[in-house]
């Protein structure tokens, strides 16, 4: 990043009441370049304060580059299928802080588990 970069910058504190609230510019964007909601903002764990949304195409990585900066504790993975379990391919974007992650499918394409560059 150098100092002339005009690409917003993704909040790392979202509003205290809606903790995924600094993702939604990138579901916005997301849903702007074609993409679904699958199942919006929802907990996985009554137990746990997390959030996720599940997209349902892959996230449109090169495109979230161009257009946003990310704070570091925003990363982005890839996790590949397993064999003989049913989860498949997935990429997470998610807030490592706060522990809130947007789910989308993994390209068909895609070969490298770990984490991605943003």
């Amino acid at each position: 990043m150098t100092s002339n970069d005009d690409r917003p910058l993704i909040s790392s504190s979202p509003d205290p009441d809606r903790p995924y609230s600094h993702l939604e510019p990138v579901v916005a964007a997301e849903l702007s370049w074609g993409n679904r909601v699958l199942s919006n903002w929802g907990r996985t764990d009554p137990l746990l304060d997390d959030r996720t949304l599940s997209l349902m195409r892959p996230l449109h990585i090169d495109q979230l580059r161009q257009t946003f900066r990310f704070p570091p504790t925003i990363r982005l993975y890839a996790v590949l299928p397993r064999p003989g379990y049913r989860e498949k391919g997935r990429l997470l974007l998610s807030d490592t802080e706060r522990y809130v992650t947007i789910y989308s499918p993994l390209p068909k394409e895609w070969t490298q588990a770990g984490e991605v560059a943003l």
